[in-house]
């Protein structure tokens, strides 16, 4: 299965063993060819959910999986988001800056084996699972964010360093799969600082 190694993260559900898993009742079917890639059937799920659709704010609809049962059942993850205000206030002291956007980041971090029976949904096919973590999840965020931290964890400020490290991300990203969406990234360089008085201006 393409995707991030599973040595390096993986998605683990922390349910908790005082609230019962709920079997959702079978709901109207949604007509969809599931790949095989990142699903598989299930036998004897202790826990279903119904596949539903939510339209999104660009006007278009996308099929999600209601977890909302099971996320009640998780407990919270206690990592630490990083503070927006404390980052920009980091980046002051930078003259470059990126943003990258993982292409399908959910489709690219493996649920641990133990817990893909729990996030089983309904299809015309049959009970399926994911073999691959679901922004849907309670903590899918969290997961996320320690992978980028993993990915990202040395800073510089100078540009000879800062290409290095592009090309060490680009070079750990492309030896694990894990795939950026074009559309969403941007090479930035501050033009004049403190304050971001001119904004930013992209390099091509």
């Amino acid at each position: 299965m393409l995707g991030v190694d599973p040595q390096v993260i993986v998605h683990r559900l922390n349910v908790s063993p005082k609230i019962k898993l709920v079997k959702q009742k079978k709901e109207g079917l949604l007509h969809r060819s599931w790949k095989p890639l990142d699903r598989r059937e299930v036998a004897y799920p202790d826990c279903v959910s119904n596949v539903v659709t939510v339209k999104k704010a660009n006007g278009k609809w996308r099929m999600n999986i209601n977890f909302t049962n099971l996320n009640k059942a998780c407990l919270k993850d206690s990592f630490s988001f990083p503070s927006i205000n404390r980052m920009v206030d980091a980046s002051l002291s930078h003259k470059f800056m990126n943003f990258i956007d993982s292409f399908s980041s959910f489709n690219q971090i493996s649920m641990a084996p133990e817990n893909q029976d729990k996030i089983t949904f309904v299809t015309e096919e049959g009970l399926l699972c994911y073999r691959v973590m679901s922004f849907e999840l309670k903590n899918a965020g969290a997961t996320n964010m320690r992978l980028v931290n993993k990915i990202l964890e040395s800073k510089v400020t100078v540009l000879r360093g800062h290409i290095q490290d592009l090309s060490e991300t680009f070079t750990f990203l492309r030896a694990h799969n894990m795939k950026l969406n074009p559309k969403k990234c941007a090479f930035e360089q501050i033009l004049r600082l403190p304050g971001f008085k001119k904004g930013y201006k992209s390099e091509p």
